[in-house]
């Protein structure tokens, strides 16, 4: 499985990337948590964040019928660090 969130760090800015460019970077419980896991690792010392979409879009919003319901299954136990 490719990695659905890519980052990139340069002198105090953080750059997270969606990264499912195939799909317009919708997102699916899977980049969620990674997307949350991301944003609550980043070094105390970076000053800024930048969320940019690989491809040709930034973000088509929810993924498709495959995930749905699923987020009621996501207990918010990795968002609430942030």
């Amino acid at each position: 499985m490719a990695d659905t969130i890519h980052l990139e760090e340069k002198e105090g800015v953080a750059t997270v990337y969606l990264n499912r460019p195939e799909a317009f970077n919708a997102f699916d419980l899977d980049m969620v948590q990674r997307l949350a896991e991301t944003l609550i690792s980043l070094d105390r010392d970076i000053a800024g964040v930048v969320i940019s979409g690989k491809g040709k879009a930034f973000c088509a919003g929810g993924g498709s019928a495959k995930r749905r319901g699923r987020f009621d299954s996501f207990s918010g136990e990795t968002a609430a660090g942030i």
